[in-house]
């Protein structure tokens, strides 16, 4: 009596159907991964922060001052993390008289 393959067994024996997949296992990784991204800072964290390194009052005066409103806007008002690397943030921090690292440090 003559069997006929089931059709798992067919394709399971299909050289031209495992070729792309073989060939997408055999692929050479990338020579180096691409770096992590900046571990975000919440901005619920900044006050106790920025009160524990005595800069707070700076801070608040700094941030409604008129100059500087329009360039904190976004970042305040939009965001709920703050990248530890972020110009504008920076800036405030050290003009505060505080240091970046320590303020914007992840967590």
């Amino acid at each position: 009596m003559h069997r006929t393959p089931l059709a798992t067994e067919a394709v399971a024996d299909d050289t031209v159907r495992d070729a792309p997949v073989a060939a997408a296992v055999a692929m050479e990784p990338s020579a180096e991964p691409p770096p992590p991204p900046d571990a975000l800072v919440p901005l619920s964290l900044l006050p106790e922060r920025l009160n524990t390194a005595g800069v707070w009052e700076a801070i608040v005066a700094l941030v409604f001052d008129p100059a500087n409103r329009s360039a904190l806007a976004d970042r305040v008002m939009v965001q709920q993390s703050i990248a530890p690397n972020d110009p504008v943030a920076r800036a405030l921090i050290s003009a505060a008289r505080a240091h970046p690292e320590a303020v914007l440090a992840a967590i």
